[in-house]
């Protein structure tokens, strides 16, 4: 968002005197990135104990021969049942991610480690996670997790950014555009005959919207590609300046 003065991460709102913060849940997920990237609080952060329950009784349910521990098996079931389909290079690192003692099983411990999630500090969005590092594991705000985890890879230039906030926009997208090819190139072979899939993609930039400095919203083109039945780019906006 944009305001009338020009500020970022802010806009005039219609039925409010005052404007309101913008893409919380984006500035929150850049709190918990710049903490993470300055060493100022851990990735995840200690489990309360109501996602401690819910934690344990999740790795129960996952461990299905009831062993103490997830093998590769159980962690590809639970995959499955979830209807998430990674490759074997994704699984391997995500695996990974979870086996921190790279014994080849997962521990109670290593699972709460990478299960824990909590919702981001009350008040000024921009002051989210400014103690800990955290996440949710809220089913209904889920999204914090996702966009959280996103841009962890783009911590380093968000921090070296001269406007965060400007640049926390671009980061997003650019976090999101790799996510969108991997979609894409998985699906396009459900595409019917020789159909192709085209993928518009920007920055939709909230304005004033009322008053004397009513504006229209604004949408920021930053790619454009054709793909073909078997995932293949066949036109790309960037190849035609």
């Amino acid at each position: 968002g944009v305001d009338s003065t020009g500020a970022v991460g802010t806009v005039e709102r219609v039925g409010r005197a005052k404007g309101g913060a913008c893409c919380g849940s984006a500035i929150a997920a850049s709190a918990y990135v710049s903490n993470i990237h300055s060493g100022a609080a851990a990735k995840y952060g200690p489990l309360s104990d109501a996602n401690d329950s819910i934690c344990k009784k999740f790795f129960h349910s996952v461990d299905s021969n009831q062993d103490g521990s997830i093998d590769t098996a159980e962690c590809s079931a639970l995959l499955a049942k979830l209807t998430i389909s990674l490759s074997a290079a994704e699984f391997e690192t995500l695996y990974s991610e979870l086996d921190t003692s790279g014994d080849g099983l997962i521990s109670q411990s290593e699972f709460s480690a990478w299960f824990n999630r909590s919702k981001p500090a009350d008040g000024n969005p921009q002051d989210a996670g400014a103690h800990q590092a955290k996440l949710t594991v809220d089913p209904t705000d889920a999204q914090q997790s996702f966009v959280g985890t996103m841009l962890l890879p783009h911590a380093e230039r968000l921090e070296a950014a001269e406007n965060k906030m400007v640049e926390l926009p671009f980061a997003l997208f650019d976090a999101q555009k790799g996510l969108m090819d991997h979609i894409v190139s998985a699906g396009a072979a459900n595409v019917a005959g020789k159909g192709k899939i085209a993928v518009l993609g920007g920055i939709q930039i909230n304005t004033p919207n009322e008053g004397d400095d009513a504006m229209e919203d604004y949408f920021l083109p930053l790619s454009m590609e054709v793909y073909d039945h078997r995932g293949n780019v066949i036109f790309d906006d960037n190849d035609h300046p």
